[in-house]
């Protein structure tokens, strides 16, 4: 159901999206999907079943999930495990022109293709012209490589 409503004739316009059994929107420019879903907040998408508490530009997505807080995309439910591409080695998180500003996590995994060794390379820099650039690799068949120049190659 889409409703629109206007007070007194003035250019105020206040649109909304709701499907679900129970389910409550009050914000403006808001959406809400799934059963017993509410979002009474402005300019945010709230879908999943139970979804609550959205706050205003956030986007919620997930079975009882709750929003953080103002402009924040927040997936899953307290049970989810894993966020995964839909292929593997297909999906990047964000580009050259759109990067992600911080990466806060309890680890990094680098598995890499069979074969090849694991890299990681690092950059002070915009990464164009390969300047201030650290690279972290596995070398193959190396017992000794933690010593200087002790890897083949070097």
């Amino acid at each position: 159901m889409i409703v629109t409503k206007s007070a007194f004739n003035k250019s105020l316009i206040s649109v909304f999206l709701f499907f679900g059994h129970f389910t409550d929107v009050l914000g403006d420019d808001s959406i809400a999907i799934g059963n017993k879903v509410v979002n009474n907040n402005a300019n945010s998408i709230v879908i999943g079943s139970g979804a609550d508490r959205g706050h205003d530009g956030a986007i919620t997505i997930g079975f009882g999930m709750a929003s953080h807080d103002n402009n924040i995309f927040t997936v899953g439910n307290p049970s989810t495990v894993s966020w995964e591409p839909s292929s593997n080695s297909t999906t990047a998180l964000g580009t050259s022109n759109y990067r992600f500003e911080d990466v806060f996590s309890n680890k990094l995994s680098v598995n890499a293709a069979s074969g090849n060794a694991a890299k990681i390379d690092l950059f002070a820099d915009t990464g164009a012209s390969n300047n201030d650039r650290w690279s972290i690799e596995a070398a193959k068949n190396c017992q000794e490589c933690w010593k200087p120049n002790s890897c083949p190659g070097d």
